[in-house]
């Protein structure tokens, strides 16, 4: 017969009391809701920021399937993450859209880089929207290397601030890049 200790038994009981709530917890899942958004090509989000209707503005780009190409890939939700509306945006090369922000007109800005147009490999690229996604303006800035915008704030006035990497003004391989536009 196989003898434990009382403190081993303790140590037993206590690892088992500890579990029964983790079960609970990781064993419900922790979502109120989930949506798949997405068709035949292959989807990549890299930022969400919520919106003034309490939705969801969510960035990233589509891969197509055949080409291998990606386009910015900007998608409205409501507060349940129903698609409200969403729009591509690119040429026939690589457009990666990294960040997205609702800007104080209720449309929306989005960045990232660009290997449809521009200077160089990759490009920053910042698109303004309406508050259905249409395009109000675009810029493309950036040199003979790799740029790209990572981060975006909305200062008031229809200004903002971007902030990156380039490879086009650096002093080395890739500095930090900030950006008012």
């Amino acid at each position: 017969m196989l003898k434990i200790s009382r403190k081993r038994i303790a140590l037993l009981i206590l690892v088992f009391l500890m579990l029964i709530p983790a079960r609970q917890i990781f064993g419900q899942g922790f979502e109120d809701w989930s949506v798949d958004i997405g068709g035949d090509d292959t989807e990549h989000f890299k930022a969400i920021a919520e919106t003034s209707d309490n939705g969801f503005i969510v960035a990233g780009y589509v891969e197509d399937w055949d080409t291998d190409d990606q386009q910015f890939y900007l998608v409205k939700t409501d507060s349940t993450g129903t698609v409200q509306w969403s729009q591509l945006y690119g040429g026939s090369r690589n457009d990666d859209a990294c960040c997205v922000i609702q800007t104080s007109d209720n449309g929306y800005l989005v960045g990232g880089r660009t290997k449809s147009s521009g200077a160089g490999l990759y490009d920053v690229w910042l698109i303004k929207t309406d508050p259905s996604g249409n395009i109000l303006w675009d810029k493309i800035l950036g040199g003979k290397k790799d740029d790209v915008v990572y981060s975006l704030i909305d200062i008031g006035n229809d200004e903002y601030i971007a902030v990156g990497n380039t490879g086009s003004y650096a002093s080395g391989a890739s500095d930090a890049w900030l950006l008012k536009i």
